[in-house]
């Protein structure tokens, strides 16, 4: 399932310059028929002759539009649900640890292994932080809302 939706012409910067947002959702099955969910958008100049801003920019997109915050909320939540470098006893550490190692793969093995959490029990094995890709599951309601969004275009 894909849909781009279009949210027309808005003011993106200080200097009230506009452009146009488009944002792209899909969800698709991983090799396990998993769900998994990407999202990104893209930030046209007014007359669209070219991008000025494109992919996981949504954080930098400030639009007072019910639907694209409902969006940009399941993109923080669950982009790439596939691709957790940490279980969620990792990550959950790494958040509220957060500085500016968090973005920083070699700081969060030394985070992680200060507090002894670089290798922990996942799906009954040690797991070491980084060295594969995890997947989360999405709640029910927010897969069934991301659906009826990319169904319908619409909350």
């Amino acid at each position: 399932m894909k849909r781009t939706i279009k949210f027309g012409v808005v003011k993106y910067d200080p200097h009230q310059r506009k452009a146009k947002v488009e944002v792209e959702l899909e969800l698709k099955e991983d090799e396990k028929g998993r769900p998994v969910f990407s999202c990104s958008a893209n930030v046209w100049n007014h007359i669209k002759t070219h991008i000025i801003m494109g992919g996981q920019c949504l954080d930098h997109i400030h639009l007072n539009d019910p639907l694209f915050k409902t969006i940009k909320e399941l993109w923080r939540k669950h982009h790439l649900n596939d691709m957790h470098a940490g279980t969620p006893e990792q990550e959950a550490f790494l958040k509220a640890h957060e500085g500016k190692h968090y973005w920083d793969y070699n700081a969060c093995k030394i985070v992680l292994s200060d507090a002894d959490l670089l290798v922990v029990e996942h799906e009954g094995k040690p797991y070491q932080y980084g060295t594969g890709w995890l997947y989360r599951p999405i709640p029910d309601d927010d897969l069934n809302q991301i659906k009826r969004i990319i169904e319908t275009g619409k909350l």
